[in-house]
């Protein structure tokens, strides 16, 4: 088959390059001190997250929720959902994955977020955030630590309405 054959959108790229480019972001990273979890959104491929997670790269970061299903279903973990999730949809998508038992978590920038996505894990019966975390013993100190943010991002939306 000839290139111009394919049917797009296709992804066609040098295996090659894609490990080198791989090997590159690890490395970097290790110098930096930092761990690893770039975005999917530039590939949308679970063959390429696995490769990236097969360096070492602790997770992989998605912008929506049907980017973090399909990194799911594919067995990637240590999904970051880097966009608020608040349509009923969206909670209703992540608390089915939830009780797949993906390994996930999600960013919030309201205090209101925060209490969904905390009524979706316990609704699943799960907790949502690292697993290495929660092995260490180190998530409580964290949901305290949610928890605080929350309230004092809530006081200064407050004040800064009045």
């Amino acid at each position: 088959m000839r290139r111009s054959d394919v049917p797009t959108p296709a992804l066609l790229l040098d295996i090659d390059i894609l490990d080198r480019n791989i090997a590159v972001m690890r490395e970097s990273a290790a110098s930096l001190g930092v761990k690893l979890r770039p975005h999917a959104k530039a590939h949308k491929c679970v063959e390429i997250a696995q490769r990236i997670m097969a360096a070492g790269a602790i997770g992989i970061s998605c912008a929506t929720i049907g980017e973090a299903e399909a990194m799911a279903l594919g067995g990637i973990g240590g999904i970051l959902i880097t966009a608020p999730l608040t349509s009923t949809d969206a909670l209703e998508r992540l608390r089915r994955l939830l009780l797949r038992g993906a390994d996930i978590a999600a960013t919030a920038d309201h205090p209101r977020s925060v209490a969904q996505l905390a009524a979706v894990a316990d609704t699943a019966g799960k907790v949502m955030g690292d697993k290495k975390l929660q092995s260490e013993g180190k998530m409580d100190k964290a949901k305290g630590s949610a928890h605080n943010i929350a309230g004092d991002v809530k006081d200064a939306v407050r004040k800064a309405g009045e």
